[in-house]
């Protein structure tokens, strides 16, 4: 009950909203555009990559505003952010590009071609063949860019941040990413991609997410032992 009550509580914040916002995009992909597993994960992985740049521009705002050496070292969290974050996305991608080809071998025995996991030509081939998925990916870019230009610059946030802690906000939704293909891209292919169990996908991964700030606020708080002395 606590928990829940924190989740309502969390409602209550804009960034929240921002959150529920981004996220409805790929619910109503499921539910008026029919998308399957395939998709919906594509959509995630190109989110990952819009996150990773929009913090790259929260990385160099942390550091450039900031007296000696923190401009210096915003740009060398910048570089190694980039080569790091891009590591990850890089084999997330090439995961979910495995996942289906795998899937494609057994149930229809269509054998992979060399270009199967080339990341960047069958990723641009699969936003060119779908042109809904195109306009939900250029919505959801929109989105994150007003996320960090209406909540994030306004609110203030790069004056206490420091580019090294900047740097690693977003791996904790790299967890919830990866969390939401193992836990569910798997049997949602095994089941055929009903819409029911791709939509029930796309609906954990939005719970996943918002739960983030609450854990990581619980997290911070000291154990009771110490509020009472």
């Amino acid at each position: 009950m606590d928990f829940l009550r924190s989740y309502f509580e969390a409602l209550r914040h804009p960034r929240a909203w921002w959150t529920l916002a981004s996220n409805a995009i790929p619910v109503a992909g499921v539910l008026y555009f029919g998308w399957h597993a395939l998709p919906l994960l594509v959509f995630y992985w190109i989110e990952n990559v819009v996150i990773g740049a929009v913090n790259v521009l929260k990385i160099l705002a942390t550091g450039m505003t900031k007296p000696m050496p923190m401009p210096v070292a915003a740009l060398f969290f910048v570089v190694f952010f980039v080569v790091h974050y891009g590591l990850f996305c890089f084999v997330h991608g090439t995961f979910v590009l495995a996942i289906f080809t795998m899937n494609d071998l057994v149930q229809g025995g269509v054998e992979p071609t060399s270009g199967a996991f080339d990341l960047v030509p069958r990723m641009t081939q699969i936003l060119q063949l779908d042109r809904d998925l195109f306009w939900s990916a250029c919505a959801m870019i929109v989105m994150r860019l007003g996320e960090f230009a209406v909540l994030w610059l306004p609110s203030g946030q790069w004056r206490a941040m420091e580019p090294s802690t900047q740097m690693i906000e977003p791996y904790g939704r790299v967890v919830v990413l990866h969390a939401t293909i193992v836990l569910g891209a798997i049997p949602v292919i095994s089941l055929g991609q009903p819409v029911l169990a791709v939509l029930i996908l796309a609906v954990m991964k939005t719970g996943l997410e918002l739960g983030l700030p609450l854990m990581a606020r619980d997290g911070a708080k000291p154990p009771p032992s110490s509020l009472s002395q």
